[in-house]
């Protein structure tokens, strides 16, 4: 079984949506995997976002909210990347 962080945020992708739970929940993958054959598979199981790293606390608010449905919380000048 593989133990990369690319393989382990697509099994918890894929544990998200089988859990009655939690498969409602959106799930954006923050991952440096940033090959289109990676994004897909993300999507492919369950991914509903995906940040690539290095992001800045903008990229993520925006991303979170994008799923929401909402805009994106102001970021605070001294924590902005």
């Amino acid at each position: 079984m593989s133990r990369s962080p690319a393989s382990m945020a697509y099994r918890c992708s894929t544990g998200y949506g089988a859990d009655s739970r939690t498969a409602t929940m959106p799930v954006v993958l923050l991952t440096a995997g940033v090959a289109g054959k990676q994004v897909e598979e993300g999507f492919r199981r369950g991914a509903n976002g995906y940040v690539k790293k290095p992001f800045t606390i903008r990229e993520l608010l925006s991303a979170v909210a994008e799923l929401a449905g909402s805009a994106p919380a102001p970021v605070p000048a001294d924590s902005v990347g």
